[in-house]
């Protein structure tokens, strides 16, 4: 039976089953199937990632201001204080030393990460360890990262009313973080990540001029003996305090959101680096102004440094100085973890959007933030659920990961890999081939795309091209229109001409 031309393309573009026929149906066409056609990219990872199309991108230095947030600010809670109170004068060591066991494991989800660039963090988990599986582990790191973000800022507000903040009640300061992190994650990943940049240098000078202006109460002395229990007891626990980074996977929730992999490696090391030297030296000044065991009481060290400081007339104190700088990388802090957690949350239920999810994970984390009764029952919760269990999991996953994809075949895509990308990838391609292989219509013509195709073709040898292709069409669009291919001497188009 004849066709009319185009007729057929216009139906299946408009029910969707053929992407190579909303190609060819016309920029008619595309205007009704929505605007989401025009932001196709190649690489068939379209419908994942147009979710990281619309966040926007980060940069090498925003990845690291992130992170130092994320990982760093334990330093300016009473972190140190329980360092202090288990090793001692070698609590600083056993921090170094659990930041280079921590690179190294960082080391592990960067070359996993490689491996399925491209990839958001649970397509890639499912391709990596089979969807059940992946599915599962995406949701036990999610639980595990939302009790711990919880705890912390527990912590935060136990630690403002101790040291700066007695007078307002610890659920009001609870609540204004959750808040203050919830709007951060509201606004997308771009004004956190410029937010972040924006008080990573007043948070390091407040740092600076808390250390430097109490040098008059430093005394070396205090760091003797300089392996504290010994350096067997002073590694063990170095090792043991990797967990101290078991949130640093949460990167991978950016892992689709930058230009380029090498951004993210550098961002992703940049970050753990200075959130590593800031606890030692936060650590180093704990035990150099607060001689041991003094300095293992249940206070908020920093806060109380910040408050002794006098610099002048005009400022009395560095305290307000302090509590400005230390609520905003709190709540950058709490702001990203938000953002990977709704990030993976909205992966595992399918959709484009993360904000409808927003409202209950607040409700969440304030009850499981108020659970504790007290600021050293939140420490106890935290050491015990995420510091020396599960951050140790998390932390050390990159590399079983990365075995796995190994031993699986999985290479990154400058490796020639022709797998699909996701699962709507694969469908998508299924799709595609199911289209190219149509049967041919009966008497041994041409399929009908081809037919149609031809038709489109005369058109334009008559009347132009109407159907002119936008700068951003897909690569799809862009073969279909091979110049060398579609030649007048090409065997394609001689072979029409003879039929």
């Amino acid at each position: 039976m004849g066709q009319v031309p185009g007729r057929n393309l216009k139906k299946a573009a408009a029910t969707g089953a053929n992407p190579r026929a909303k190609a060819e149906a016309g920029p008619g066409t595309r205007k009704k199937t929505g605007d989401r056609q025009r932001d196709q990219r190649s690489g068939g990872t379209h419908e994942i990632k147009e979710a990281a199309l619309l966040l926007g991108h980060v940069s090498t230095n925003q990845i690291a201001a992130m992170l130092a947030f994320l990982l760093g600010v334990k330093s300016f809670l009473i972190t140190p204080i329980f360092l202090t109170a288990e090793l001692s004068t070698g609590a600083w060591i056993s921090v170094i030393i659990s930041l280079v066991a921590g690179v190294l494991a960082t080391i592990g989800w960067l070359k996993w990460s490689h491996l399925t660039e491209g990839l958001p963090f649970l397509p890639a988990l499912q391709k990596t360890l089979g969807k059940p599986l992946g599915t599962l582990l995406c949701a036990a790191i999610t639980i595990s990262f939302l009790i711990a973000i919880s705890f912390s800022m527990r912590l935060f507000a136990g630690g403002a009313a101790i040291g700066l903040l007695p007078d307002v009640p610890i659920e009001i300061l609870l609540i204004t973080l959750i808040a203050a992190s919830a709007y951060s994650a509201w606004a997308g990943l771009e004004s956190l990540a410029r937010a972040s940049t924006f008080f990573f240098a007043p948070t390091v000078i407040s740092f600076v001029i808390i250390v430097v202006s109490s040098l008059r109460d430093l005394d070396l002395r205090n760091l003797t003996p300089l392996w504290g229990p010994g350096p067997a007891e002073v590694a063990l626990s170095g090792l043991r305090l990797i967990g101290l980074w078991g949130i640093l996977p949460a990167f991978a929730a950016v892992k689709t959101y930058v230009r380029r992999e090498e951004d993210l490696a550098k961002g992703v090391m940049g970050g753990l680096l200075g959130a590593g030297v800031t606890l030692t030296l936060t650590v180093i000044a704990v035990l150099l102004f607060f001689p041991y065991p003094s300095g293992t009481r249940l206070t908020h060290p920093m806060g109380i440094l910040a408050r002794s400081i006098y610099l002048g007339r005009y400022v009395q104190r560095v305290e307000a100085i302090f509590v400005f700088t230390w609520f905003f990388p709190s709540a950058i802090q709490a702001g990203f973890t938000y953002f990977a957690l709704l990030v993976f949350i909205a992966q595992m239920a399918g959709t484009n959007t993360y904000r409808p999810f927003l409202p209950a994970l607040s409700v969440t984390t304030f009850a499981i933030g108020a659970l504790p009764v007290s600021l050293y029952r939140a420490a106890q919760l935290l050491s015990t659920t995420f510091f020396d269990t599960a951050g140790i999991v998390t932390i050390c996953l990159g590399w079983v990961l990365y075995v796995v994809a190994r031993l699986r075949g999985i290479k990154p895509p400058d490796e020639g890999e022709t797998e699909p990308h996701s699962v709507q990838g694969s469908s998508q391609g299924s799709s595609q081939d199911a289209a190219l292989s149509a049967p041919q219509e009966e008497g041994g013509g041409l399929p009908a795309l081809n037919e149609n195709r031809a038709a489109d073709n005369s058109q334009t040898d008559r009347g132009g091209d109407s159907h002119e292709r936008s700068p951003d069409s897909t690569s799809t669009q862009h073969r279909i229109r091979n110049p060398k291919r579609d030649s007048p001497t090409s065997p394609r188009v001689l072979g029409k001409e003879r039929s």
